[in-house]
């Protein structure tokens, strides 16, 4: 069972930590994206389909803008112009949704436009996993460098001290 609750939280959490900021965005606009593909190609009604994506996404703001987005369409304004003012949706999600409305085929502009912002992930998730070993490394060899340097540091005012007293 999906509990929104606990995924806001742990989108709250990524977002705000060093590295995963960028990473947490994207796997939430992946996810509305994919999301939205699927609900489309299985028949659901627009309205709940983007509804249903934005809770999907775990992002408050995602969230927040399918609801405008939402509140668009219900005016009677093409898909193109409800998504065209939401920053957060990206110059390419725009551009899969107008030549997707466009020709038609909209599920199967956003199924491929979601499988390039899965590649993004996986990208960015790979680059992240080759940096933390060396950034542990690193963060490592300096504790045992400053710790070594410290002893020596008291060590040799000790004698210091021993010498001219």
């Amino acid at each position: 069972l999906y509990d929104t609750g606990s995924a806001h939280l742990r989108h709250r959490l990524f977002v705000h930590l060093p590295f995963l900021s960028s990473l947490t965005r994207r796997m939430a606009l992946e996810k509305f994206v994919s999301s939205l593909a699927m609900m489309l190609d299985a028949g659901l009604p627009v309205f709940e389909a983007i509804e249903n994506a934005g809770k999907a996404s775990a992002d408050p703001e995602l969230e927040s803008a399918s609801r405008r987005v939402i509140s668009r369409l219900r005016q009677g304004r093409p898909p193109a112009e409800a998504f065209g003012p939401e920053q957060i949706f990206g110059e390419d999600v725009s551009t899969a949704i107008r030549l997707g409305a466009e020709s038609g085929q909209l599920p199967e502009f956003l199924q491929r436009n979601a499988g390039q912002l899965k590649s993004a992930v996986f990208a960015s998730i790979n680059r992240l996993a080759t940096a933390i070993p060396m950034i542990l490394y690193w963060m490592v060899s300096a504790y045992i460098v400053w710790t070594v340097v410290s002893a020596h540091l008291a060590h040799m005012e000790e004698l210091q001290n021993a010498l001219s007293g």
